[in-house]
């Protein structure tokens, strides 16, 4: 990302993505949409431009997946 986009955004990406992994982390269960066509408990949350995918183990937020509004879901979870 940082070769595309600079070192600067690339930077402020990454904090908007850790807030909200840090937001997940205090609040499981609570937010995020439900995405059962991905798989056992996953769920996802957006942080434009980007969508997180994730599920709650235990005690801890397991992100699986970080991906561009534009790519596509059937490429990044094949049945």
């Amino acid at each position: 990302m940082a070769e595309a986009a600079g070192p600067a955004i690339a930077a402020r990406v990454v904090s908007r993505i850790r807030q909200k992994c840090e937001l997940l982390a205090e609040t499981p269960g609570e937010i995020g949409v439900a995405r059962p066509e991905l798989g056992e408990d996953v769920r996802s949350f957006p942080v434009p431009p980007q969508a997180l995918f994730f599920r709650y183990r235990r005690s801890e937020v397991q992100v699986i997946r970080i991906l561009h509004e534009r790519q596509d879901l059937d490429v990044a979870y094949p049945e």
